[in-house]
């Protein structure tokens, strides 16, 4: 193959590597346009809270829509989550809509089409076709020291691009099939990845950290983990080289020949086409060669002859290029619109945030709404009685207006309580004792300095499961504790 898999370093830094913010103060669509890379890895964490609530949004959305449950599973960008490598079958049923519910469970989750969600992403892809085809994203978060997929091979080239945390790399030098298609994909759908290139020398073994690239060819093997601890968000800039490939292009041209021409070339055309849909007669690949009659073999090789005569004649460097600027307009104007959508939805939160940045969203402290507010520098206590009971009968609320619709859906929200992952579970529930501690004054923490409520004693005694605690988890705890009424919001 042609080409390597390279690291190439950019030594760019978050902005707020230590914390995950809420909110689009930092967001300048001119800026955005100026310098689309710097700004994603400068803004990292701010855009994976954005990325995960708009997720969230748009699911709720696709499920209002929806006229049963097969829909809502089936919905072509709904997010997919992922433990021990294997893939949830029915994350709504565990989790609900709530992506920081699956990420508190220890659920890697994958985003297709991230470029149809946030708007920077869909810019850097804007940007990126200036120099490519097609470019499009998809997003990948995973806890500290988790792999969410096994090893496998791509039918496309990408760029990985680190925005959060660190995630080490291994690309594996023997290639089992070259420039694979969408079926020929090792290590997915079924076909396994050959032990002889897991066992085979390793091209790449390195952690990107955040401003880092990675470029994958198609058709190489790897896998990916989060380090012990720290994070991972990473964007996968996917360039689809299976579409533009010239076997790809001649077997499109070979289906679509058709009359549209006018005389002996519509003929030629048309008699093309059918040829190469008839079957060929069923005595090849059933008997030896050798005794298929002479007259059998004879007319099979002149059809094939005049097929190759008339795909010689006609296709021509010139009608590739046609057929490939058709497929990239039409690729391309579908993807600016929905782009376009998002960047302006961008642009509009962003005024009414401006707007009311010094008023809290309704004065809400406990419930959905209250914990989309929840940032890391936001201060939680218990909740009270009263605000328990006030999430519990919104809950009853929601449930009862479903229930009178007479389009059949699931609830938004199924009835659970707080699910964390095993090995950082005692960890999650000292710091929920502390908070909920009848002491006086009654305790309130910042989010990002939850791990600080316990004791040294503590801290050293649950020091490797707090080293998994990152920064998402304590963000993804405390708004989980909010919208179930655990939590709420201070002051």
């Amino acid at each position: 193959q042609d080409k390597q898999a390279l690291s190439i370093p950019t030594n760019q830094t978050n902005a707020n590597a230590a914390g995950v913010d809420i909110g689009t103060g930092w967001w300048n669509e001119e800026q955005v346009r100026q310098q689309p890379f710097e700004e994603l890895i400068r803004h990292g964490p701010q855009i994976l809270t954005d990325i995960l609530e708009r997720a969230r949004n748009r699911t709720e959305d696709s499920i209002r829509t929806a006229e049963n449950d097969e829909a809502v599973t089936t919905h072509a960008h709904a997010p997919l989550l992922f433990q021990n490598q294997t893939p949830i079958p029915d994350p709504h049923a565990l989790y609900g809509t709530s992506l920081f519910s699956a990420y508190l469970d220890g659920c890697s989750i994958v985003l297709n089409h991230a470029d149809a969600i946030s708007a920077t992403i869909a810019i850097l892809c804007q940007d990126l076709q200036q120099s490519f085809p097609h470019a499009y994203a998809n997003v990948y978060i995973t806890p500290p020291n988790l792999q969410a997929v096994s090893p496998h091979a791509d039918d496309r080239d990408v760029l990985v691009i680190q925005i959060v945390g660190k995630k080490r790399w291994t690309v594996y030098g023997g290639v089992p099939i070259h420039y694979p298609y969408s079926h020929e994909q090792v290590g997915k759908h079924g076909l396994e990845v050959p032990e002889w290139v897991l066992e085979g020398p390793r091209l790449v073994d390195c952690v990107l950290e955040a401003g880092d690239v990675l470029y994958m060819p198609r058709g190489f093997v790897h896998e990916a983990r989060a380090v012990s601890d720290e994070m991972s968000f990473h964007v996968t800039v996917a360039l689809a080289t299976q579409d533009w490939t010239l076997g790809g292009l001649i077997s499109a041209e070979l289906v679509q020949q058709n009359s549209a021409n006018h005389g002996s070339s519509a003929r030629s055309s048309h008699n093309l086409a059918k040829s190469l849909r008839k079957a060929v007669p069923r005595c090849f690949g059933r008997d030896d060669i050798h005794r298929i009659p002479t007259v059998e073999k004879e007319a099979l090789t002149n059809e094939i002859n005049d097929i190759l005569k008339t795909l010689k004649e006609q296709l021509t460097i010139q009608r590739i290029s046609s057929s490939l600027q058709c497929k990239y307009e039409s690729h391309n104007n579908r993807a600016f619109q929905i782009r376009s959508q998002v960047i302006h939805s961008m642009n509009d939160q962003h005024q009414q945030q401006t707007k009311t940045q010094t008023t809290q969203r309704n004065h809400q402290v406990v419930g959905r709404d209250a914990a989309q507010t929840v940032g890391m520098d936001t201060f939680v206590r218990a909740a009270t009685a009263s605000e328990k009971e006030r999430v519990a009968l919104f809950e009853s609320q929601k449930s009862d207006a479903h229930t009178d619709q007479s389009i059949i859906i699931p609830p938004l929200q199924p009835k659970r309580g707080l699910q964390v992952r095993e090995d950082i579970a005692d960890a999650i529930i000292r710091i929920l004792t502390k908070l909920k501690s009848e002491s006086k004054p009654q305790t309130t923490c910042r989010v990002g300095d939850l791990k600080s409520l316990l004791s040294n004693v503590e801290q050293h005694e649950l020091r490797s499961s707090l080293d998994l605690v990152c920064d998402l988890t304590l963000l993804s705890f405390a708004r989980q504790c909010v919208e179930l009424g655990a939590l709420a919001i201070d002051g």
